[in-house]
C-alpha cells in the first residue's frame, strides 16, 4: 500500500507521468520522500545567496522567480503555478548558492524533496533516473526556446507567444511582472495587450 492517498499525492504522480510514466510499485519507494510545506503569500521559498535545498511541486498558488541586476531593478525570468515544478534548479543540482529568489504572490502550497534524497532515488529507482533525465531535457530544450525569444521577437510578438503559450497567466500575474519578464516595459505591455484583444 502507497503511505500516502491524498489527493496531492495524486496529483504529483499525474504530473510525473505526463512526463515520462514511472511503475506504480516505484511510487511506494518514491511518495514517501516528498513532503507538504506552505507559505504565505509575499514569502520567499528561495532567496538569493542561499543553496537550493529543495525541487518543489506546486500543488496551489503563484510563485514568481526573479534577480535584481546591477542597477537594482527586479528582472523576473519566470512563474511557477498550479501544477507544475519549481524550484532553481541550477542551484538545487550543483549545490551551490542561487542567483534568485522565489517569490509567492499567493499563498502557496507544495510538495518537496531534498537533494539528498533526490540523488538517493535517482540510484534507487531506474524509472525516477530516467525521469530525471527526460525532465532535464525539457529545461534545457525551455531555456533554448527562452533565449531565441528574449533576443529575436518583437514586443507584440513575446506578448502574443505568451498569451498562446500560457494564456492564464494574464489572470494571475500583476502584469508588471510579465512586462518584466519579456523584456519590456509595463506601458508597452499595456499598449500590445490592447492591440492583441481587439
Amino acid at each position: 500500500m502507497l503511505q500516502n492517498t491524498d489527493t496531492i499525492f495524486q496529483r504529483l504522480q499525474d504530473k510525473f507521468n505526463s512526463i515520462a510514466p514511472i511503475p506504480k510499485e516505484d511510487w511506494h519507494t518514491i511518495l514517501p520522500y516528498w513532503k507538504k510545506k506552505k507559505y504565505k503569500k509575499g514569502n520567499f521559498i528561495t532567496i538569493n545567496g542561499t543553496v537550493e535545498p529543495y525541487f518543489y511541486y506546486v500543488d496551489k498558488g503563484v510563485a514568481r522567480i526573479y534577480s535584481v541586476n546591477e542597477a537594482g531593478a527586479e528582472v523576473c525570468v519566470g512563474f511557477t503555478y498550479n501544477n507544475d515544478f519549481a524550484g532553481i534548479y541550477d542551484s538545487f543540482l550543483a549545490q551551490k548558492p542561487s542567483d534568485f529568489f522565489i517569490e509567492c504572490l499567493t499563498d502557496v502550497e507544495v510538495l518537496r524533496i531534498n537533494y539528498q534524497d533526490t540523488m538517493y532515488l535517482y540510484d534507487a529507482c531506474r524509472s525516477f533516473e530516467r525521469w530525471g533525465r527526460i525532465f532535464n531535457a525539457e529545461i534545457l530544450i525551455g531555456m533554448a526556446r527562452r533565449q531565441a525569444e528574449v533576443r529575436s521577437a518583437s514586443a507584440e510578438d513575446k506578448v502574443m507567444q505568451l498569451k498562446k503559450r500560457s494564456p492564464h497567466i494574464f489572470d494571475l500575474v500583476p502584469h508588471k511582472h510579465l512586462a518584466s519578464y519579456l523584456g519590456i516595459t509595463p506601458e508597452t505591455f499595456s499598449r500590445m495587450r490592447k492591440k492583441i484583444d481587439k
